[in-house]
């Protein structure tokens, strides 16, 4: 058994060491190096394949990815043009998309005032996504601001009639324009060009900065210049789809020629007006101040009208639209619009007389109407106004000190116009009257 044993032992050595010699020479560094080589070499096409597309996966620069983009969205903008415009215009476009290039959201950031130009930039950039890998740069994701710009068409040769009515429409826009502007003070000169389009109607759609002065104030005041100039006269009918507009407003530097008026005229540069007895007259210092804070106040006035004029629109009971309309009717006294006043106080007082014929509010009413009258010149219908409203205060009684003061001043004011109709004694006995209330 022992014998056996050892034999059986030796024999499976033997075994172990036939296999490593035979497996040796493959282990060798050579022999590995050989195999691994041929391996590579055969290896399968799809590898390469995967190679190829991790190269085409790497991230572009900026540059390449924005051209690619621009190229894109351009192509596609082609194939999908707006119709014609009639001003030049743009859009400006919010892209937001992933690490790929896919596009998560596109939104108008600032209309064209065009929505056929506006729908046109969104088509383009949803039908040229996905841009590809974005760059390094950008991180998991990019957002951009894109400019989409549209030109006008080619306008058509005007007729000869068509000519002139463009040049009598356009210099009533010209004097429109030039009233509402107010040219800031600066210390150099310089000018802005806002582009606007005016409608069938005469409503400026759209208005916007076309050039730069490359001051901020003169071009928010060139801006609000022309918006306040609008609406304006409805377009002829050669323009019926709309008329765009660019229209330059300088500023700069007051000179001293302009500082001087002689009797509300402005003094021709180098030169003095002459008097009939051949004496020069001195040029006044005109007070540029006090003007610009006149307009100030006018344009003021002209913005609470519209505002009140929304109010009117929107007013929801009698007496809510009989209160818009008697301030309506206050402002336009102010503007010496005395014929929109008169139509306003007319209007208000018939509906006060609706909700009580005996009331404080109807009587004020009726003075307010009475003034209004007295101004456009209207005597006789403000006496009338007048007459009524004295009428009704008097029947309140004068115990209360409001009234007392109320009907004193409406008294007052029919007096007034008395004496401008030439009714002295009338307008003396009224005086009288108001002298015994004292």
């Amino acid at each position: 058994m022992p014998i056996k044993s050892k034999h059986r032992l030796y024999f499976w050595s033997l075994k172990a060491v036939s296999t490593y010699l035979l497996l040796s020479p493959l282990l060798s560094p050579s022999f590995l190096q050989r195999v691994e080589a041929k391996a590579q070499a055969s290896k399968p096409s799809f590898v390469q394949s995967k190679t190829v597309i991790n190269a085409q996966q790497t991230a572009p620069s900026e540059e390449q990815f924005m051209k690619k983009l621009a190229d894109k969205v351009q192509a596609a903008l082609n194939a999908n043009r707006p119709k014609e415009l009639q001003t030049a215009t743009q859009a400006i476009l919010i892209i937001k998309m992933d690490k790929m290039g896919v596009v998560e959201e596109v939104k108008i950031d600032t209309s064209s005032g065009v929505a056929e130009a506006d729908q046109a930039a969104l088509q383009a950039v949803r039908k040229s996504a996905p841009f590809g890998k974005i760059p390094t740069k950008f991180g998991d994701g990019l957002a951009l601001k894109y400019t989409f710009r549209f030109g006008a068409s080619k306008p058509q040769p005007l007729t000869v009639g068509e000519k002139a009515e463009s040049d009598e429409y356009m210099n009533k826009v010209r004097e429109k324009i030039s009233n509402s502007w107010r040219s800031p003070e600066v210390s150099t000169k310089c000018k802005a060009t806002i582009s606007f389009l005016i409608e069938a109607s005469g409503k400026i759609k759209t208005a916007s900065l076309k050039k730069t002065s490359g001051n901020k104030i003169v071009d928010d005041a060139a801006l609000a210049a022309i918006k306040r100039a609008g609406p304006f006269e409805p377009l002829p009918e050669v323009w019926k789809n709309g008329y765009g507009v660019e229209y330059t407003l300088a500023a700069g530097p007051k000179s001293d020629i302009e500082h001087y008026k002689f009797n509300d005229v402005s003094l021709p540069d180098g030169d003095f007006n002459i008097s009939r007895s051949g004496f020069k007259l001195k040029p006044l210092e005109y007070n540029k101040k006090i003007e610009h804070q006149l307009q100030d106040r006018k344009w003021s006035l002209e913005d609470k009208l519209k505002s009140l004029q929304t109010q009117l629109e929107s007013a929801s009971n009698p007496q809510a639209k009989s209160d818009v309309l008697t301030e309506m009717g206050k402002v336009n006294l102010e503007l010496h619009h005395f014929e929109q006043a008169v139509k306003a106080l007319t209007d208000a007082s018939e509906i006060e007389s609706g909700i009580d014929q005996n009331s404080i509010k109807y009587a004020l009413t009726l003075r307010e109407l009475a003034e209004a009258h007295r101004q456009n010149n209207e005597l006789d219908k403000a006496c009338l106004s007048y007459q009524k409203c004295i009428d009704i205060l008097k029947n309140k009684g004068t115990d209360n000190g409001a009234n007392l003061k109320e009907l004193k001043d409406s008294m007052t004011g029919y007096a007034k116009t008395l004496y401008k109709q030439n009714k002295v004694k009338e307008g003396d006995a009224i005086y009288t009257e108001i002298k015994a209330l004292n």
